[in-house]
This record gives C-alpha cells, structure tokens and sequence, in this order.
C-alpha cells in the first residue's frame, strides 16, 4: 500500500521571554540526548562530514532558530523565545573551546539576521522591543559590543506565519526581506508588482472549515527590497504561502524555498513544498483554501522544483565552502519536520532554471532551523530546535581523496542561448514601473513584440510592462492585434487592469480573442486561452445571456481535451458559463481520471448551483462521495470534503432531495472512512501473472522492439495506485518522490531493481524509523510533530492522520527501518507488454510537455 505522511509545519514566534544578561564565558559541548541525532547518525554523500560542535543548553541559551556569520567569523543566533547570541569558535583544528556572548540589547525572537553595512540587521518576529520589524543593530563605541538598537521598519505580522529572513542583495547597496501570508505588506514606495490582485477565481472557492488562513487575502507572502537605512522600500515578488528565507545565486538571481499547508495535502489544490526563482514582479499564485492556482495558469510562474513534503527553514548556496564544485554552486535547503537538507542543483533552462534534488543530510530527529556558510573555514553550518527543542550547531565539510572533484560533466555551464535569454528578461524587467508620458510609446513597442516569446518567463515580464503602463495607452492595440499569443497575454492584461465591470469592453475583449483558431495552438497556448476567458469574465463581466450563449457553443467545442490540466480550466469556465453540456462531460471525465486530486477538483466544480441535472446523473455525482471516503489526505480532508458535499445539496428542492435519499447517506467524514482503501482495491482487482525477478524482465525487456503505449503505461500508473504517493508533471501525490525526470536519472533496469526490490536500497529522505521504549516496547513509523516533551508518530500510513504519542524521556533507541515504505510485488500482476508500457510512461522526458 502506498503510504503517506503529515507533516507539522514548524512554529518558531513565542511569547517574550528575556535571559538575564550573561559574561563571555568558555563553554563545551553538552552531552548529546540519546534521542537527539549524533554526527555519526546524519547520512551524507560520500567523503563529506558533520560535527556536532555545540549542544545548546535550552535552559541557559533557549532554542535556536536564525544563524549568520559576522565579518570576522563569528556566529550571531537567535533563540526562538529568547535573545541573541554571539559565538567565537575555536581555530580549525584547535581543542579549545568555543565562546558564548548574550549580545547585550533588547531584541530578541529573530527569525532573521544579516550582518551588512558594519550593522546586524534584525528581523523581529516576536514582541519583543518593539514588535515584530526591521531592526539596524550597531556598536556605537567600537569596543566590538552591539550596544545600539534601531527600528527601521515595523512589521505587522508574528508567528510562524510572519515576517521572516533577510538577505544582503546582489548589488551589495540593499537589503532584501521576505515574510509570511500573515504578514500585511507594509507601505512601498515602488512596486515591480503591479498592485492588481485579487482571488481571479472563475468559480467560487471555500475556505478551510476551521476558519485557518480564512481571513488572508491576496497577494500572500511577499518579497521587498529596502536601503540600509530602511528607508525606501519596494515590492518584489508576491503569492507565497510562508517561504522562511531567501538566497541569491552568483548570476544575481533570488530564489526561496515555499511551503504549502499540510492539512490540505490529497486535495488538487495542495501543491508540494517549492523551489520558486522570485523574479522582477513575480506572481505564485498562493490563494487561501480552494483558491491557489495551478502553476501551469499564465498569470503566475512556475516553481523550478517541486521539492515534496517538508517544512522549509533556512536556505543559502554553498558559494565560500571547501565543498567540490557541484555543492558549491547548489542551493542547500532546510527541511525541519522530516530532517533533511537537500542540495538544489539549478539547471539553466530558457531564461529561467530547472533543477535537481539530491537529499544531501538527513538524521532522526534533525530539526533543521537555518544554515548558512562560513567561509573562514569553508564549512556549511546548521542549528537545529524550534517550538522549543533542545538545539545543536553543526557543521559539515569535505574531505578531499586524491584531486578535488569537480563534477563539472554534472553541471553544465549556461549555455548561450540561455544567457542571452536571461539578459533578454533582465532587459524588459527593468522597465517594470510606470514610464515617463514620453517615453510611455517607446516601453510599449519593446514589450510587446514578446508577448508572443516562447519563453514562459520573458512572455511574464512583457506582459507586466503593460500592466505598469496607463490602460489608454494600450487599449485599442489589444482590441486590433491578430497575433494569437499576442492577443491572448494581452487580453490577459487588459482584464486584470480595467477590472471593472464593463460589459461593452467584455464583448470587445471576447470578440477578439474570437479570432484566435484553436486547433493550431499547443497545450500550453490552449490553457492561456481559457485563462483569458476566465479573466474576462471574473474582472469585466457577468456576460449578457448572448454573450454567454456564444461563449457557451465555443468553448463547449473544446471540451473535454487530451489534457488533465486543460480539461479542468475548461470545466470551470463552462460551469460558470452555465453549459448545459458541461455536467455529462464532466462526470465522464470524472469516471476516467486517474488521481484522486482529478476526481476531487470535477466533485468541486459540479457542486454549485444553475446547472442543467437528470436524476440519472445526479445519482452518479453524489455515488462518488462514497469512494471518497476511501481517499486519503490531511487533517482537512474530510471537512472539505463535507463542505463540498453539503453545497452539492444545499440548492436542492425537498423534491429532488426526498429522490437521492437512498444514495445521500451521510457526507464524508461525517461517519468512520471505511478501512478499505482504493489501493487495496486495486491490488486485488488483478490477478497474479508471475513472479517477476529483476534479471528476467531486464533481459526480456533488452531484446523487445514493442513500440511503447504511453497511455497505457499511464493508465498503469494509475490502476496500480502509484498516483496516489508520487508525482509525475505536476499530477499526483507528492508522498513519495517526484518521478517526472526520473528517465534522465535512471536506466531501464535501475527502475526495475526500484520497483521489484524496494528495500534493497532505501532513500534517507523516505525510510521509516524503529523507536525502542524503555518498557521494550518497539514502535515503526514517522515522526510528523515534535514537541519538548512528546513526539506524535504515524505507525498506520493508510490512516496518516492517526498519531502514536511518544513521550520523548521513554524514547531509548532510534534506529532506521530496513523495509522500505513502498509495497513489493507491483508489478506480478503485470504482462510482459504491460511492464514495457509502464516503464516507457516512466521514462518519458515529462518535462518536454
């Protein structure tokens, strides 16, 4: 069965709590808890290590969650509930031992720290001083003491969901901070974002039914960029959930690590923790409950990668490490819940990245809170703890065998066709502001030859010149175009700037995007198409009933497509249109999909009301809520699911009610789920072909010339079950790892050897672990939540919600489980012709989609 995890994010504001100012003392390393990870216990790549240089005593140092280096290598941190800290660590190589300052000023509960502009810039999470801000610390005497604190800017956020990291930017003349969904956006001076958001729903979203996140509004987490003085402030990147730091590659590109809430994962909305490459004006689309948006909508960007679950913390590039050169350009990250670090390895792709995930580090438990590189050593160095745990500072090197390696057949360098698109994109980001009225005519003629760029990136930056730009000024242009991408991204400006109700310009918008022909754009075309309706209809409509009429037999000829992602903006285009068409197609898509997140998004979409039902096809939609109480999810799956249940019914008369009482039942969740799953299901529904052993199929499978069946190999994929823990182009679970690029990784035969002998070699990232009690007791499963004192443990993966409370004193050994999580046997049910079809489909370059 395939197994599932839920994940606590990581909670690092607390009530203010001061320490008593305390001398220079030398200090040495506590003992280690016999529960907390030793340098021996982390895994690494070969030839690197890890050194557990200082277990911090909670009681005297707190919990610590933000680290940077000062010029003179020095460590500042900051407890979670407490202040901040300088460490002097001895000489490499030296046996002395490592000194401990309180820095002597009352702030503390940072989430962020930078030493820059001889100032230690503090972003204050808690309330402390003077609440939750920008703080400039400085030594006022140069007696190598902070003694002098100043507020620069204050923020209105705390928490977890608060304002965050700080970083020094590329120009080294400017600071950039980054801050959770529940942080407001404090007042900028400019704003490389044009200021238009909006939910940009067509259909009506819910929120989680326990009110989490319900009163956030768009834009979400932001980006800005300030002065040293904290003076001028300017708007970045906006539409994060709660991305913790923020890192900026030698190319001068900013990049951050986002997460998405757990409780939501099964659903089609959750999307995995993300890599996210925040451009000039970036948009990601993070919208509270049902409203996120699908990174393939063109009015948003994309993630580089898709990282899985996790908890994301501190991040930083590996730039001034001794490390061989494949690390040294990678971008390290921060995973608190399941400890990991992983290293990022960017790949230049368009005038963009894709990229690489390598699990770097990892140990159970490894609370990873922050890292960062100090380069007096050439060491990567991380703190662990939160919600308050007993930390340790470690610190990982590189031991060279032999000549350095430098791995540089693994990382290519940009090619010139990605540097030049890149200085392309560079180009029209700096136009991202309102022009001049002279020059307002000149922006316009560079921008809008790349409306029709194939490049996602650059067609993002040139449609945002235009939202910059007075609407008058371009307006007719968008009406008269003929070009299809060009009509199509401007249209998508024109709705997001009027946005106003304005039915005459809705039937001009309409009209010409009339002109654009279906059949000669690809899928990605075809998608921004059905997005500008959307946008024309959510920020210039409602549609007369002609309109809408019109729209109706158009749209209504596209639907259902060949694609997942299609077919989804297309139904809730014409539910909101009203198609008396789109209820039978949708449920026969609804029958066919392959995830249970493709099921959940049709359920979502027929639930409101005005649209055309025979009692037949009702039946049919409300029989679905009984196999969704087989599905799977976070702790909101089943109030979501109820939620959309009881709008399905709510419009109904007692007539139509009194009809489906046989079939109504109870809603989900409302009942115990049943403990048969779809996966048990599925893997009985098929009977035993053979016992398929890796050297048979390899050789049989070598010698076929069989041309592959994709869609049958998808099909596969699906009945098996392997949607439900891993992803593959943006479908599926994200419980297991990603497989959409796993043909460039892995041979034929490593797949197999994966899938028939899953726990010959298990990943550090996905094993499970074994906890002896001190009553003997033993216990298999994965940690989802530490706590001080109590760990919660999920030992039933088909019941992922369903913790095991362990208290952490009665913990006497941790050990990794040798048994893999995923099930053996997959493929004996399986032909010889089915396997090759499968493993095509898993071979398949996803990404060239």
């Amino acid at each position: 069965m395939c197994n599932q995890r839920v994940i606590q994010f990581v909670i690092v504001g607390a009530i203010a709590c001061w320490l008593s100012a305390a001398e220079r003392k030398s200090v040495s390393a506590a003992p280690t808890s016999k529960v907390e990870a030793t340098a021996d216990q982390v895994h690494l790549p070969p030839h690197f290590f890890v050194e557990n240089v200082y277990q911090v005593p909670r009681k005297t140092y707190g919990s610590w969650v933000a680290l940077t280096v000062d010029p003179e290598g020095r460590l500042i941190v900051s407890a979670e509930s407490g202040g901040l800290y300088r460490v002097t660590l001895p000489e490499k190589g030296s046996r002395d031992k490592l000194e401990i300052e309180k820095i002597d000023v009352p702030l503390g509960q940072a989430q962020g720290l930078l030493c820059a502009f001889d100032s230690l810039y503090v972003i204050v999470n808690g309330r402390s001083a003077q609440g939750p801000g920008l703080y400039q610390v400085s030594d006022s005497n140069g007696d190598d003491r902070y003694d002098q604190v100043a507020l620069l800017k204050k923020l209105n956020g705390i928490g977890e969901h608060g304002p965050h990291g700080v970083v020094l930017g590329p120009d080294s003349k400017s600071l950039y901070i980054i801050a959770g969904n529940a942080t407001e956006m404090p007042e900028c001076e400019r704003s490389l974002a044009p200021k238009l958001w909006a939910t940009d729903s067509i259909l009506a979203t819910q929120n989680d039914s326990r009110g989490f996140g319900a009163h956030l509004r768009p834009p979400g987490g932001w980006i800005c960029r300030t002065d040293p003085t904290g003076t001028q402030w300017e708007l970045v990147a906006t539409g994060f959930r709660n991305a913790y730091d923020l890192a900026f590659n030698r190319e001068g590109e900013l990049f951050t690590f986002d997460s998405d809430n757990e409780w939501d994962m099964g659903m089609p909305w959750y999307r995995p923790t993300r890599v996210c490459h925040a451009v000039s004006g970036a948009e990601f689309g993070w919208r509270t409950g049902t409203g996120k948006w699908p990174s393939h909508r063109p009015d948003s960007l994309p993630p580089v990668v898709d990282v899985g679950p996790g908890s994301p913390t501190g991040i930083a590039f590996g730039y001034g490490t001794d490390f061989p050169e494949k690390y040294q350009d990678a971008l390290f990250l921060g995973d608190w819940s399941f400890g990991n670090i992983y290293a990022i390895h960017l790949i230049p792709h368009g005038s963009s990245y894709r990229a690489d995930i390598e699990p770097f580090a990892s140990a159970v438990p490894l609370p990873i809170t922050d890292l960062t590189v100090r380069p007096q050593d050439g060491m990567l160095y991380f703190t662990t703890g939160g919600r308050g745990l007993e930390s340790s500072l470690y610190r990982i090197g590189y031991r060279q065998s032999g000549s350095p390696d430098k791995d540089s057949s693994e990382m290519p360098s940009p090619h010139e066709e990605t540097a030049r698109l890149t200085k392309l994109r560079r180009r029209l980001e700096s136009l991202h502001q309102p022009s001049n009225p002279a020059e307002i005519g000149a922006v316009l003629e560079t921008a809008w030859p790349f409306l029709s760029h194939p490049d996602r990136h650059i067609r993002y930056a040139a449609r945002v010149i235009l939202e910059h730009q007075p609407l008058a000024a371009w307006k007719e242009r968008v009406l008269a175009e003929t070009d299809p991408n060009a009509i199509i991204q401007s249209a998508i400006a024109l709705a997001r700037t009027h946005a106003q109700v304005d039915p005459l310009l809705l039937k001009a918008l309409c009209d010409v995007l009339e002109k654009v022909d279906w059949s000669t754009l690809r899928e990605r075309e075809q998608i921004d198409l059905v997005r500008a309706y959307q946008l024309a209809l959510i920020r210039l409509g409602p549609p007369t009933e002609t309109l809408r009429q019109t729209l109706v037999k158009r749209v209504d000829s596209f639907f259902p497509a060949d694609s997942p992602a299609l077919n989804q903006e297309l139904c809730g285009l014409l539910v909101a249109l009203r198609s008396p068409h789109v209820v039978s197609k949708t449920l026969a898509l609804l029958a066919a999909a392959g995830t249970q997140q493709e099921k959940i998004h049709y359920m979502l979409s027929l639930r409101l009301p005005y649209l055309e039902w025979t009692d037949q096809q009702r039946k049919t939609y409300f029989a679905w809520f009984e196999e969704a109480k087989a599905y799977r999810g976070g702790e909101s799956f089943d109030s979501f699911t109820t939620q959309i249940f009881d709008e399905a019914i709510e419009h109904f008369d007692e007539a139509t009610k009194q009809k489906l009482i046989p079939i109504l039942g109870d809603a989900p969740g409302r009942e115990d789920s049943t403990s048969e799953t779809i996966e048990s299901r599925d893997a009985t529904s098929r009977p035993i072909i053979r016992k398929w052993s890796v050297e048979d199929l390899n050789e049989r499978l070598s010698h076929t010339d069989r041309r592959i069946d994709l869609k049958q190999g998808e099909a596969l994929f699906s009945e098996l079950g392997c949607f439900r823990c891993h992803r593959i182009a943006g479908r599926g679970g994200i419980l297991g790892p990603d497989l959409t690029a796993v043909g460039r990784r892995f041979s034929a035969r490593d797949l197999l050897e994966a899938i028939i002998e899953p726990s010959r070699v298990i990943s550090d990232q996905y094993r499970a672990t074994i906890f002896t009690l001190a009553d003997g007791k033993r216990i298999t499963g994965h940690i989802a939540d530490l706590h001080r004192d109590e760990w919660s443990v999920i030992t039933d993966m088909s019941q992922p919600r369903n913790y095991t409370k362990i208290a952490k004193d009665q913990i006497d050994d941790l050990q990794p489980s040798p048994v893999s999580m995923m099930p053996s046997g997959l493929l004996d049910t399986l032909t010889e012709e089915e396997i090759t079809d499968l493993l095509g489909y898993l071979r398949y370059d996803h990404t060239s989609r």
